[in-house]
């Protein structure tokens, strides 16, 4: 999530300004491909992703001439959205929209061809979500917890195959969460930290994609979240 338009770069030990993002955006989501850094989405002009104009912006930085291009706009324009990459391609999940006037949680997943710089949709999210994380292990995405349309957190999981385009609904997670960080090491994902709604946690959980199967592992010292 960017609320800001700046952009940091870690050297050694040190945090370096680069280049500014071109727009303020709040609620988007990131992708790394080839060295190059993409970004998706977000609102702008809003005090809060969920109140600001919702935006179909994709932009991508380049670290070698420290330097943003505007690509080809998303289909959809939205915030709260997550991805996650499969070789060169990008998937955009969820999210929320403003329709008829009212904030509403998304199914959509559009496809981003970072070599060809098109998209093209994908198949739909069984569970509508904004907030949720997601990961790729082993070519299949999983998408975890978000936001129903109450703004409820969900404990739902699901992965995408791509090579049968098919969604699959897992094991649930331990508690419903939104906005949880994350990490895969040896096939399984780290969910770190989220939120239970009005509720900030420090929870370390482990899903083992091999069993379909949660662990809970030490709390982290601080409760975080947005940590996407």
């Amino acid at each position: 999530m960017f609320f800001t338009s700046q952009t940091f770069a870690a050297k050694s030990d040190e945090w370096v300004t680069k280049s500014d993002l071109p727009e303020p955006l709040a609620g988007s989501t990131s992708a790394v491909v080839d060295g190059k850094i993409y970004i998706f989405g977000g609102s702008s002009n809003g005090s809060e992703a969920a109140f600001g104009t919702k935006c179909d912006s994709t932009y991508m930085y380049d670290t070698e001439t420290n330097s943003w291009t505007k690509k080809t706009s998303m289909p959809t324009a939205r915030a709260g959205v997550t991805a996650a990459v499969e070789g060169r391609k990008v998937y955009v999940i969820g999210g929320y929209a403003n329709v008829n006037s009212k904030l509403t949680r998304l199914d959509v997943v559009e496809i981003y061809d970072t070599e060809t710089d098109t998209w093209e949709s994908g198949k739909p999210l069984s569970t509508a979500r904004s907030w949720a994380s997601a990961t790729t292990v082993k070519n299949k995405i999983y998408v975890s917890g978000g936001t129903d349309n109450n703004g409820v957190p969900l404990v739902s999981v699901e992965t995408y195959d791509s090579s049968t385009e098919s969604w699959t609904v897992l094991t649930d997670m331990t508690t419903p969460l939104l906005s949880m960080g994350l990490a895969v090491i040896n096939d399984k994902i780290y969910l770190m930290g989220g939120s239970e709604y009005n509720n900030i946690v420090n929870n370390v959980r482990i899903y083992d994609t091999s069993t379909d199967s949660w662990s809970v592992e030490s709390s982290m010292p601080t409760s975080r979240a947005a940590l996407m």
